[in-house]
């Protein structure tokens, strides 16, 4: 069985990673191995997985699970 994980430990890892990004992507991008935009992208995406979708998931979870219930 696949392993799940709680809503707060993914919103933690995701935040977690994009603040990891937010250090070696400058690093990244002085060195020639990753474009500014690409970088911009990924950094705004990683938050938006945060912001947008799990601390929405996590906000409304009650009412997700009472819609979804038989």
């Amino acid at each position: 069985m696949k392993k799940r994980y709680s809503i707060k430990a993914q919103i933690a890892e995701v935040r977690r990673q994009h603040s990891m990004m937010r250090g070696v992507y400058p690093k990244m991008i002085e060195a020639g191995h990753l474009d500014r935009n690409t970088a911009d992208c990924d950094l705004a995406l990683m938050a938006a997985a945060a912001a947008d979708t799990l601390e929405w998931l996590e906000r409304n979870q009650a009412r997700i699970k009472a819609a979804l219930a038989p």
